[in-house]
């Protein structure tokens, strides 16, 4: 139960062990520590209905492995953690649990082959995490969003072949992945559409500028948005939506593609759901399949040598494929009654075919 109290930690050297624990309603303290070397362990421990502390940690450690751990659990709610690392090999943990909320947690990562984990456990919510890993290559980032709703997770990775990964099985949650390099990868799974689960209403956003960069999002719960936007050349975008009760998704998908070579592959199955895929470049393609009843889906295309491929399946859907340029394809299936389906083109030496059975 102590209050108000101020800390400040310093070591240098290697293998230092740093450990600030608050606990028993201890509330509105500041601690401060910093290690300088390699192999450094810095633990940082919030629990008890502790409320309203700050702690900031920071970590220098070169190339060898540096690791920061914060842990916020049992109704202890707006602290705020902030922690910075420098080097190689780092490792940073969050776990935020046990009803905790209002939280705010930023972590930085400086050069390559870091690794950073944050779990958001029950009934924790409106916690907001910020990840920042830059200066380097082969970084990843993990977060895993369980039982709790209306949190943020946002991750900024800027140099090549890094990996974000977000998982959320909960409701009202806001994902950002932003990521500006070459080779990176970012994957975004929501709700279990084998366990009918009930999260839904989340957003989420995905960034990426580079080239030969993955997107992958899959979605096996209702009412989610996504926004997936792709600039530069051999870049990949693949969802998938499952809609667990088949009693309409009402998921709505947004990717935008600017390129050349870009690919888009959308697999929707379930009801009343809206799809839009854009691509501006050339040698593109979108490869849509639709399973369903009363979806809606919009592809467009700008450029040269441009493909798109839709097939639907279900009755009551719309669909249409619109491209500008030269040497464009496209072709549309539609399987099912009071369907509808239109493709327009502009430009020379197209190809459209429409199929309705």
């Amino acid at each position: 139960g102590s209050n108000s109290n101020d800390v400040d930690v310093s070591q240098d050297g290697s293998s230092n062990t740093a450990v600030f624990t608050i606990a028993d309603s201890s509330n509105g303290n500041a601690v401060e520590g910093e290690q300088l070397g390699s192999n450094g362990t810095a633990n940082v421990n919030i629990s008890g209905g502790s409320n309203g502390n700050t702690v900031d940690a920071s970590q220098g450690g070169g190339s060898d492995v540096t690791d920061v751990t914060v842990t916020i659990a049992n109704g202890s709610n707006g602290n705020t953690v902030t922690s910075e690392q420098v080097g190689s090999s780092l490792g940073a943990h969050v776990n935020i649990s046990g009803g905790s909320s209002v939280n705010t947690v930023s972590l930085s990562q400086e050069n390559s082959s870091n690794r950073l984990d944050v779990d958001i456990v029950d009934n924790s919510n409106t916690n907001s995490v910020t990840v920042n890993q830059s200066g380097g290559s082969f970084n990843e980032a993990f977060a895993d969003i369980t039982g709790g709703n209306g949190n943020e997770f946002t991750v900024t990775q800027q140099g090549s072949n890094n990996f974000s990964d977000l998982d959320s099985n909960s409701s009202s949650n806001l994902g950002t992945l932003l990521q500006n390099g070459f080779g990176n990868r970012a994957n975004v799974t929501i709700g279990d559409a084998a366990s009918s689960d009930s999260s839904g209403s989340n957003d989420v956003f995905v960034d990426q500028i580079g080239d030969n960069e993955i997107a992958s999002v899959t979605i096996g719960s209702k009412e989610n948005s996504v926004d997936l936007d792709q600039i530069g050349t051999g870049n990949e975008a693949t969802i998938n939506i499952t809609d667990p009760l088949s009693d309409g998704g009402n998921n709505t998908l947004t990717v935008e593609q600017s390129g050349i070579e870009d690919v888009a592959e959308l697999d929707i199955s379930g009801a009343s759901n809206n799809l839009t895929s854009d691509q501006f470049g050339d040698s593109g393609r979108v490869d849509v399949t639709i399973s369903g009843d009363r979806n809606m889906g919009t592809i467009s295309q700008g450029g040269i040598g441009n493909t798109a491929l839709a097939d639907v399946l279900g009755d009551d859907n719309v669909f249409d494929i619109t491209q500008k340029g030269s040497d464009n394809t496209a072709t549309l299936t539609l399987n099912g009654d009071n369907g509808f389906a239109a493709v327009t083109q502009s430009g020379s030496s197209n190809t459209a075919t429409i199929t309705q059975n």
